[in-house]
């Protein structure tokens, strides 16, 4: 049998069948499941684009953490452990999103992300706010107040931050 075909290989017949995992993919394709509309063959399946993302927190497992998954869903990220180094992570990546962290030491989110809104005049880049301290309901609205796009808690839900980045993904910059 080929490496990596799915079907399986009969000797006494010489032939490949279909593995039931076939069958189900290819009566998936028809129109009549659940009232899907008949997909044009022609046309190509949308695939989702690669962000460019920078992650931005004094807490480098943070950071580490979700840059795996981040890079696992097949974005590119940048790290970044200090909020020095952020506006120079944002000018030189152009990134898609932006994590960042609202308790750095030195310069904080809000004012960070005070500075990427003013940075960008036509692109904006979506700015997800990350905190371990900054939790309540009101957080939120400051941070929304303040210029970003979502507030998140620490510990991240995975799920929520891959929802929230998933529409940037459909769209060309």
């Amino acid at each position: 049998m080929a490496s990596g075909d799915p079907r399986r290989y009969n000797p006494a017949a010489e032939i490949y069948t279909e593995t039931a995992m076939d069958k189900i993919v290819s009566s998936s394709d028809t129109p009549e499941r659940k009232g899907a509309p008949a997909r044009d063959p022609q046309q190509p399946l949308a695939s989702p684009r690669s962000l460019r993302i920078v992650v931005a927190d004094d807490d480098k497992d943070t950071v580490n953490t979700l840059k795996v998954i981040l890079e696992d869903e097949g974005h590119t990220v940048r790290p970044v452990y200090s909020s020095t180094e952020v506006m120079a992570a944002v000018r030189n990546f152009e990134p898609d999103a932006i994590i960042l962290d609202i308790s750095m030491p030195g310069e904080s989110g809000y004012s960070l992300a005070k500075q990427v809104r003013t940075w960008f005049n036509t692109y904006r880049p979506l700015l997800i706010a990350i905190t371990g301290i900054y939790m309540n309901p009101t957080d939120a609205l400051i941070s929304q107040a303040i210029g970003f796009d979502h507030h998140l808690t620490k510990p991240c839900n995975i799920d929520e931050l891959l929802a929230i980045l998933e529409p940037r993904t459909r769209t060309r910059r």
